[in-house]
């Protein structure tokens, strides 16, 4: 055979489609199912994650709404002593408390308690 001499050729790379083997195609379907159980569970450590953060961002909301409440009304609920005075003489008790002295209830005996103790 004889080369034209008016003719070049050049040796180029094209990327171009090519029937896959079935070894290849075996690989790549392996490789597939490999890469959606990889997504799969990505996307459940993510959805796992959003919950934990969503329940600390309530947390901090909880506590916000909170301490706005304390300061807003300038005042906190807090477990005070207090002592029950029993007159019954003008049958009522009397709720004071301890730390600053106010009376807070005065209310009614009930009949189990004009029953005054016996001494001892």
């Amino acid at each position: 055979m004889t080369q034209r001499r008016d003719v070049r050729i050049e040796k180029i790379t094209r990327n171009l489609p090519c029937r896959l083997t079935e070894s290849e195609l075996k690989d790549f379907g392996r490789r597939l199912a490999v890469k959606c159980e990889d997504i799969a569970a990505e996307e459940s450590r993510q959805k796992d994650q959003k919950s934990e953060m969503k329940a600390r961002l309530d947390g901090m909301e909880s506590e916000r709404a909170t301490l706005a409440i304390v300061v807003r009304r300038q005042e906190e609920q807090r477990d005070v002593e207090c002592e029950e005075t029993f007159d019954y003489e003008l049958g009522k008790v009397t709720v004071t408390r301890t730390d600053t002295g106010e009376e807070i209830r005065v209310r009614p005996m009930s009949n189990e308690e004009r029953q005054q103790p016996l001494p001892v």
